[in-house]
């Protein structure tokens, strides 16, 4: 799931179903916005979804528009908070990593929908600072990768 979990109304009811038909030791695996102190005001006030640290998913119960519905902060207040907020609903569901990545490239190439910031030849020496960068993930980094698998032996 790339940038699809802050789209789903109640995230919970997608896991309650991943749980039902994964076999054992199949995963799903979710790339998705994270809210550090630098990505989070971005998200925020510049990007046009909805950002909302205290919620999992969005309550929208009127009209959904699948496009830009949506909470970007969903898989951090999921993933990033204490504990498995699905353990309990889940127990067949294991979180086996979460990683977090990507602080400036992504916004200044442009996202998805605006002109980039630096010509192309530079994102190699934006790649690399990044990098310098990641032990300051926690607090830079813009999007995350989770990895997410069912209990028991996978049939080889």
């Amino acid at each position: 799931m790339i940038n699809v979990l802050h789209h789903l109304q109640d995230p919970v009811t997608f896991f309650e179903e991943a749980e039902r038909v994964l076999k054992p030791g199949g995963r799903v695996l979710i790339s998705d916005p994270y809210m550090s102190l630098l990505s989070y005001p971005v998200w925020h006030y510049l990007h046009p979804e909805n950002c909302d640290i205290k919620n999992i998913g969005f309550g929208k119960t009127d009209h959904i528009n699948p496009l830009i519905d949506a909470n970007s902060a969903t898989a951090t207040n999921m993933f990033c908070g204490k504990g498995f907020p699905i353990s309990g609903t889940c127990d067949q569901l294991d979180l086996v990593k979460v990683k977090l990545h990507s602080k400036f490239l992504y916004w200044i190439a442009g996202g998805y929908n605006f002109p980039q910031f630096i010509p192309t030849f530079l994102n190699p020496l934006v790649k690399l600072v990044e990098e310098a960068l990641s032990p300051l993930d926690k607090w830079l980094a813009s999007f995350m990768y989770v990895i997410i698998e069912k209990k028991g032996a996978a049939n080889v």
